[in-house]
């Protein structure tokens, strides 16, 4: 993640918190660090884990298809 994150800053692309300056005020906004290079590769959103309005159920019931359990 160390060769990710020198690689954004030698191409000279914007860190998060270096376009977004107002929602990251905490932050220099200089550079990729390796954090955030990780934060980003594990998070759900961006990595297409987390989907959104599907849903699923667990086995069938009494009633037949459909009567299952919904996660």
């Amino acid at each position: 993640m160390a060769s990710l994150a020198r690689e954004l800053n030698e191409r000279g692309v914007v860190c998060p918190s270096g376009a977004d300056p107002e929602r990251n005020a905490h932050r220099s906004g200089e550079r990729w660090i390796v954090r955030t290079v990780a934060m980003i590769l594990e998070n759900p959103r961006y990595t297409g884990r987390q989907v959104w309005n599907r849903s699923s159920t667990t086995g069938h019931g009494p009633g037949g298809r459909g009567s299952g359990v919904l996660r």
